[in-house]
């Protein structure tokens, strides 16, 4: 018998609700996730990808921009149906989670950052997550030479992260948060509702030690936050790679 894909019941998160002031100056005329990549929204990309892995239902958290991405985007993309939570005002990017939390109904969720785009397999990523005992998240991993402008996370022998490091110069090389996660639904349950939280910074973070797994994927990983990673886009994401 075929082992069924789990992605088929997961919902899907993309944050895609930031003013993306960094990639202002190439970028200007609309939110970050529709910057548009070889003639397509950056979010068709992700959501293309979701689609192939198996998923079939996707929350998107807008904040900025929010009605130009609903009327852009629409109701339904690649096979998957589009819903919409809007976090106004913004609540960062743990915020955004909390708000989504009445729209979710499975244990477990898959979360994208809105702007960056990794080739992992993300079936193997949720499968990992449901492996491992008394783990509450577990972040997609990439390899970087030089972690300077990601910060860094140090992993221990059992896949467990034990440490983040900030953005600082000569971190050298190690794994970054390559801006894929798993979360149990008791995570964003936890996320306090009426202020702003970001995932990066506070959630994550108090998490180190209770729960916080790590899964690498040596898949291609890029973040268009910044003028020059959008630009590197145009060749990373060609039309035959996401279609």
């Amino acid at each position: 018998m075929a082992k069924t894909n789990p992605l088929v019941a997961t919902t899907a998160i993309i944050l895609a609700g930031g003013y993306g002031t960094r990639l202002k100056s190439a970028v200007s005329d609309r939110p970050k996730p529709l910057a548009e990549i070889n003639g397509r929204p950056f979010l068709d990309y992700q959501i293309a990808h979701l689609a192939r892995a198996g998923i079939r239902d996707v929350l998107l958290c807008v904040g900025y921009g929010a009605q130009m991405i609903v009327e852009k985007m629409g109701a339904s993309c690649h096979g998957a149906r589009l819903r919409y939570i809007r976090d106004w005002p913004l609540r960062g990017t743990g915020g955004a989670l909390r708000q989504a939390l009445p729209a979710l109904e499975a244990s477990t969720v898959l979360v994208l950052n809105g702007d960056s785009f990794s080739g992992a397999d993300l079936r193997k990523l949720v499968e990992a997550h449901a492996t491992r005992p008394n783990t509450q998240a577990t972040m997609l991993l990439a390899w970087r030479e030089d972690r300077e402008a990601f910060g860094g996370v140090t992993l221990d022998d059992a896949g467990q992260i034990v440490a983040f490091r900030e953005k600082q110069a000569g971190i050298g090389p190690g794994y970054v948060n390559a801006g894929a996660y798993v979360f149990s639904r008791s995570v964003l349950a936890g996320i306090p509702a009426d202020r702003v939280v970001s995932l990066e910074r506070d959630v994550l973070p108090a998490m180190v030690g209770k729960g916080l797994a790590g899964w690498v994927d040596e898949a291609a990983f890029l973040d268009i936050g910044t003028p020059e990673n959008y630009f590197r886009a145009h060749s990373f994401l060609r039309e035959d790679a996401a279609a």
